[in-house]
């Protein structure tokens, strides 16, 4: 197949999505499939060779105005995704965010008459509770429902990371197939890596994620400052970066917790695995996800979890398989992490329950599940390139 993947964001900004996309790109190329994938070009460095690989076009952006991390392709660089679009004349364009990119992949799909296929990954919801939280709920809800039905309402079929985002679409009256399609983590991330090891002298935990009010960081500090009672040298290392960075810090040294916290900030995506193998438990407060993926990357490297309950963590993780799934409270959360740090058989049960758990989620497996979904799409559309093989060569292959 020849697949156009699109995406308003992409390294080096650092999130779930760019994670999502990466993966499914590298793993449709390994499949055999040519794949084109547009991005936004950023004015600052990665720290990924990603920005001249083949394959991978950047088209010229602008630095968003509600969300500066985050730029959107401008009107020049949408006329350059076109074009490039149009070039490639895929059978099927895949759209991974809803805002410059989609609205260019919806057009040409239109021109080409193949298939157009949305991903859903974010509960806008509590993004807009959190950042216009002046707004009643229901005003909240209603511009949500509005900016999503508006835009996904034009997708062949919509696909989503997790299953609680099936409900909510459909409760937002789309009625286009709705599929859940969790993303996966490429296990050979961690080759060469110990999986099994004994825990560190005095406790490490970590986040790995957006420093940001919807991800419930604050949160931690509560759980720290419980554990640093047993263990007063315990550390809580934070990898990400966000909006609350500073009102964190700030508190972190209110509470006297400063001793006991690291600000790692983005770090290269080998480093972020390494991180986890370095970890005694991987600690995660967010109730917005609609997948938790740091958590099946953290239980990949074998390191337990403590998860609150809700939304994507509940979806993805199973409660007493290397992760203990708790209520939004910090004293029952920090039960449970003193639970794994105090019972070095109880570390090592839980770490090779994380490392038997997480093998269900290989991007592999799940990358051929999207395969699946998008040739029984091309040949219900009766697209005129359905016959091609996808043994042609591979576009970006690297």
């Amino acid at each position: 197949m020849r697949i156009v993947l699109t995406s308003d964001c992409y390294w080096p900004r650092v999130n779930g999505v760019t994670v999502a996309v990466q993966t499914l790109r590298k793993e449709l190329l390994e499949l055999g499939h040519q794949v084109l994938l547009l991005v936004p070009e950023y004015p600052y460095p990665s720290h990924l060779n990603v920005q001249h690989e083949q394959g991978i076009v950047r088209l010229e952006s602008r630095r968003s105005r509600v969300s500066p991390e985050d730029f959107l392709a401008t009107r020049r660089g949408q006329s350059q995704a076109k074009k490039h679009i149009l070039d490639f004349h895929p059978d099927i364009i895949h759209s991974h965010t809803e805002f410059a990119l989609s609205e260019t992949a919806y057009q040409c799909s239109k021109i080409l008459g193949c298939p157009f296929v949305m991903t859903s990954h974010t509960f806008f919801e509590q993004y807009i509770s959190h950042y216009i939280p002046f707004f009643p709920g229901i005003v909240g809800y209603l511009i949500s429902r509005n900016i999503t039905y508006n835009k996904f309402r034009r997708a062949h079929l919509i696909l989503t990371p997790g299953r609680d985002m099936v409900n909510t679409l459909s409760r937002y009256g789309l009625k286009q197939p709705i599929i859940n399609v969790p993303t996966g983590i490429d296990p050979r991330l961690y080759d060469g890596l110990p999986r099994k090891r004994q825990r560190q002298p005095h406790p490490v935990l970590l986040y790995v994620g957006r420093v940001a009010l919807e991800k419930n960081v604050f949160f931690l500090l509560d759980v720290l400052k419980i554990v640093r009672e047993k263990y007063p040298q315990a550390r809580l290392n934070i990898i990400g970066d966000g909006p609350s960075s500073k009102d964190f810090m700030e508190s972190a040294q209110k509470k006297g917790l400063s001793d006991n916290l690291t600000m790692m900030g983005y770090l290269p995506r080998d480093s972020v695995i390494q991180e986890y193998t370095r970890s005694d438990v991987f600690v995660f407060p967010s109730l917005t996800e609609t997948q938790g993926l740091v958590s099946i990357e953290a239980l990949m490297a074998g390191t337990p979890v403590v998860a609150i309950a809700a939304r994507g963590s509940a979806e993805v993780l199973t409660d007493g398989e290397g992760a203990y799934l708790t209520p939004n409270d910090a004293g029952i959360f920090a039960e449970k992490v003193l639970k794994i740090l105090e019972s070095e058989k109880e570390w090592q049960t839980m770490s090779h329950k994380a490392l038997r758990y997480s093998a269900n989620w290989t991007s592999t497996n799940l990358a051929r599940r999207i395969e699946e979904i998008y040739q029984e799409l091309i040949n219900k559309n009766h697209h005129p390139n359905r016959g091609k093989s996808s043994s042609d060569g591979a576009a970006g292959q690297t």
